[in-house]
């Protein structure tokens, strides 16, 4: 006969493994915030979370599969959200707050970042650009709900194209100010808010304006449509205006 105890105590053993799993993770983070990962061992981080090594990799088969669940840890953080309509915010007060927001959540773990992000990082590896492709998807919506764009981004290939872009600019100035220290920190909130805000006025109806039902290849005019160009990126047919005016009154906003 099955115990009416065993389903709370499966419950609590669960639990704590949950937490244990949970200390190991932070616990490599803090430690990553002094050194990159590739110099710290095993031994050290079961330390630092005061579990044994048994226990450790116990969760984690490898360092590199406890490397890719500390980055996974990391970016798995809520993305910051500042919707239009809170208040009377413009557009500008929404992407400097998103960017005040995103500077502070980096700045937390700055080796993860950079490892992550691939300046330094171990090596190509599949798990990772899954992990980072799907962090940048969730950035990229919430930088399109900042300025008042996320219904345009989801008819718009190109709205989203631009705003892609716009995230590796992101990475790029990120790493520049967490590990080259060639941009401080009242520089890097210029850059990225300014570029943005430029992007959105300026950019992005003109982008929307120049497209046409075909491009110009190697070979010569081509149909957007065909398989040179996949549906997930290649522009609606038919007029853009009305979508470059609706990008510029965002901007105004």
């Amino acid at each position: 006969m099955t115990s009416t105890s065993d389903p709370p105590v499966h419950a609590a053993r669960g639990r704590a493994d949950q937490d244990e799993r949970a200390r190991i993770l932070a616990a490599a983070r803090r430690l990553m915030r002094t050194r990159p990962f590739d110099e710290l061992s095993g031994a050290e981080i079961a330390m630092a979370a005061g579990v044994s090594r048994t226990r450790l990799y116990r969760y984690f088969g490898t360092r590199r599969d406890l490397h890719l669940a500390v980055v996974e840890d990391m970016l798995s953080a809520p993305v910051v959200r500042v919707r239009p309509g809170a208040g009377d915010t413009t557009v500008r007060d929404r992407v400097s707050a998103g960017v005040a927001g995103w500077m502070e959540l980096v700045s937390r773990d700055p080796q993860v970042v950079i490892t992550a992000t691939g300046a330094g990082g171990p090596g190509h590896d599949l798990r990772l650009d899954s992990l980072l492709e799907d962090a940048r998807y969730r950035a990229v919506n919430a930088v399109a709900d900042i300025v008042g764009l996320g219904e345009l981004a989801d008819s718009r290939p190109e709205v989203r194209a631009l705003l892609r872009a716009y995230s590796g600019l992101v990475e790029a100035a990120g790493r520049e100010w967490l590990q080259g220290g060639c941009l401080d920190d009242g520089q890097l909130k210029v850059l990225l808010e300014e570029a943005l805000l430029a992007l959105v006025e300026r950019v992005l109806p003109r982008v929307l304006e120049a497209g046409t039902p075909t491009r110009r290849g190697d070979s010569g005019a081509e149909d957007l449509n065909d398989d040179t160009c996949p549906p997930d990126i290649a522009p609606r047919q038919g007029s853009l205006a009305p979508a470059a005016a609706k990008a510029r009154r965002a901007g105004q906003t």
